[in-house]
């Protein structure tokens, strides 16, 4: 293990849209003891041709087939050593100063394993659409809300190799939720409270199909942890999206029923 070393780790796959803006917000970090390694899913796209760009001052694996995020960082990981360790989608980016406040957190507070910070939401062409004001850390909370936005954290390697150390293969979504459930049973979290994160929602991550495999594979996980309330909700959910959202006369008595008891996310600010 290298000290001091921060190793982020961006799994890309299509991403010819996004992929410049991430790399550079990367490489342009006030902390500059960093390793970017992406690990490229073969895309009908300029992706490749993009990172080529990037050619010496990142890593990059290159794969010939679409595998999955959790494929894709497994393999990262075990090519990887530095002692910190921050994952970033693809079309998500940094404040130039996040990877230093969090590697200063994390020396300062040695009890702590892992970081998160608040988000700018922002859509396809970069306006910020949403504040995404994380809570404290509350693990029963959380389990419920799910609000920490991977691409926001920063966390020691040997608290992830106590965790298991790699993503569930067997997930094609919510490989995140399944690893930070196993992070939180052998660390703390803690919360940095700054917009040090840029999350980007468009089209492809709001598909349908996509929601789909969320739904799925949230029950999946928490049926594989046996945490029984957390799974009710997920089936709920799922019989919300799937069942009720396509009655449209239910759906309508539904929502209407839901926006008179349902309370704002506090963490979510209008901008």
């Amino acid at each position: 293990m290298i000290d001091n070393l921060v190793d982020i780790v961006i799994p890309v796959y299509k991403s010819e849209k996004f992929i410049r803006r991430c790399l550079s917000s990367m490489l342009n970090q006030t902390y500059k003891d960093i390793e970017v390694t992406v690990v490229y899913d073969e895309s009908p796209d300029n992706t490749f041709k993009i990172l080529k760009e990037f050619e010496g001052e990142i890593n990059i694996i290159k794969q010939n087939k679409k595998t999955s995020p959790a494929i894709a960082m497994n393999l990262a990981l075990n090519k990887t050593d530095g002692e910190f360790i921050a994952f970033c989608g693809s079309d998500d980016f940094f404040e130039v100063n996040k990877i230093e406040r969090q590697v200063d957190f994390l020396r300062k507070y040695p009890e702590i394993g892992l970081v998160y910070t608040d988000a700018y939401v922002i859509n396809q062409n970069g306006e910020i659409i949403k504040k995404y004001r994380c809570p404290e850390w509350n693990r029963k909370e959380w389990l419920h809300n799910h609000y920490i936005i991977m691409s926001s954290v920063l966390l020691r390697r040997d608290i992830l190799e106590k965790a298991g150390a790699h993503h569930d293969e067997k997930l094609s979504t919510c490989e995140d939720l399944e690893l930070l459930i196993r992070l939180s049973n052998v660390t703390n979290f803690k919360r940095i409270p700054e917009f040090l994160t840029y999350y980007t929602i468009h089209t492809e991550n709001l598909s349908k199909e996509q929601l789909y495999r969320f739904d799925i594979d949230r029950v999946k996980i928490f049926y594989k942890h046996r945490l029984i309330l957390p799974l009710l909700h997920s089936l709920f959910i799922f019989f919300r999206n799937q069942i009720i959202s396509r009655i449209p006369i239910v759906n309508t008595t539904y929502e209407k029923v839901s926006k008179k008891i349902k309370k704002q996310h506090f963490w979510e600010d209008e901008v």
